[in-house]
């Protein structure tokens, strides 16, 4: 929301009926444009492109329902590699992503580079967007990369 509400007319749906955000997205997209407590199919169905949360199962009935349009169907990992201009370090793995990305970018800031660290590491991957590195380290994990 942070990062295309100025770009894009963006509705926001939760099946939580009280996410931490939604005072926030109310204020910036309007109360019309945040659904919160239910799923409707029908708010999707003339969407230009719908975003999952990381945490949105592939396997969900109302995941399964939208693959079957022609909807692009994307995470915010999608969104960051597509509007990244910097080069991007992913880290995968069952076991250390936290360590090698932090690793990572422990050695590139130590030659000069002025690094971003996020993803599953606690910042956000599309608040890299905003930031002025010369290096993107994204710590992934197999929930971001499942929408991918």
């Amino acid at each position: 929301i942070r990062h295309f509400h100025k770009k894009y007319a963006i509705r926001v749906m939760d099946q939580s009926t009280h996410p931490r955000y939604a005072e926030e997205a109310r204020q910036c997209l309007g109360h019309d444009r945040v659904l919160c407590g239910a799923l409707d199919y029908a708010w999707c169905t003339n969407a230009d492109l719908v975003v999952f949360s990381p945490g949105f199962s592939v396997l969900n009935p109302f995941y399964q329902a939208l693959q079957k349009t022609q909807i692009p169907l994307k995470s915010d990992v999608d969104l960051f590699f597509e509007n990244v201009a910097k080069p991007v370090i992913g880290v995968t793995g069952t076991n250390g992503k936290s360590t090698l990305a932090t690793l990572l970018a422990h050695v590139a800031r130590a030659v000069g580079e002025q690094v971003f660290v996020g993803g599953n590491l606690g910042t956000p991957c599309l608040d890299g967007l905003a930031k002025p590195a010369s290096l993107n380290v994204l710590e992934l994990s197999s929930f971001q990369l499942a929408h991918s």
